[in-house]
């Protein structure tokens, strides 16, 4: 139930998901809830709002899901109950290591203002493999969290012949082939 696309940075790991959503053969989830990682001050408890309040609409209310355990708990719900993709573009930006500035150096004097960032978040990865209902996380990634070091599956694109294909620069065909795959 959890997809990750890693690599480094600029190879096209957000160009794939992207080009994959667009397709008519893509799998059908309704709804689709995208956000990334990538802005600005936005952490997994700020991603936590904005998922209930998408999935639950006006009747999401901070107050009655107080601290990130709670709406954690309450978002793992609702991907159990309906078929849900939430594809999370960036999720490094949420790991401690890169927060702490080992993953990206100009962050490290941020520290102490990001500890927030990533509250919770290996939790949820850990619970996301339980989805049974047809829910899907995807995330992209240049940094794999240590929760998913232990993957069920990984696939490498392969040619007729067995050769590994090159990720860098894979046509869309390809690209899409192989999130289908996964």
């Amino acid at each position: 139930s959890t997809i990750a696309v890693f690599g480094v940075g600029g190879q096209g790991k957000t160009t794939l998901v992207s080009h994959w959503l667009s397709q008519p053969a893509r799998p059908r989830f309704r709804p689709i809830f995208r956000c990334t990682a990538y802005r600005g001050g936005y952490t997994f408890d700020a991603f936590l709002d904005d998922a209930l309040g998408f999935l639950l609409g006006k009747t999401f209310s901070k107050r009655d899901h107080p601290g990130v355990p709670a709406r954690r708990k309450k978002l793992l719900e609702l991907l159990q109950q309906r078929r849900v993709l939430l594809v999370i573009d960036g999720i490094e930006r949420w790991l401690r290591g890169w927060n702490q500035g080992l993953g990206d150096p100009s962050e490290a004097r941020h520290q102490e203002d990001r500890a927030g960032y990533f509250e919770g978040l290996d939790e949820f990865l850990s619970e996301c493999s339980g989805l049974t209902c047809g829910s899907h996380l995807v995330i992209t990634t240049r940094a794999l969290p240590a929760v998913l070091d232990d993957a069920a599956c990984a696939k490498v694109p392969v040619d007729e012949s067995g050769r590994v294909i090159p990720l860098q620069g894979l046509e869309d065909d390809v690209a899409v082939h192989l999130l289908e795959t996964l």
